[in-house]
């Protein structure tokens, strides 16, 4: 649910904001890999581990790529 006291973070990860409207979503990565529990993310992208945001982003990457 919104609440107009969110701030952009939250909003996000609640799911109120479409990924393809943030003008510049990996600048959010850092706050969602911090919020959300590693195993959810690990489970749901089949990445086994990373080491930061742009680790995970690069291995994100390189899975659905090649």
């Amino acid at each position: 649910m919104y609440d107009a006291g969110d701030d952009d973070m939250t909003t996000i990860i609640k799911g109120v904001v479409r990924v393809e409207n943030i003008e510049m979503p990996s600048q959010y990565m850092h706050g969602v890999l911090e919020m959300v529990k590693k195993q959810y993310m690990q489970r749901h992208y089949g990445l086994p581990n990373w080491l930061d945001q742009y680790d995970f982003l690069e291995r994100l990457a390189r899975k659905v790529c090649c």
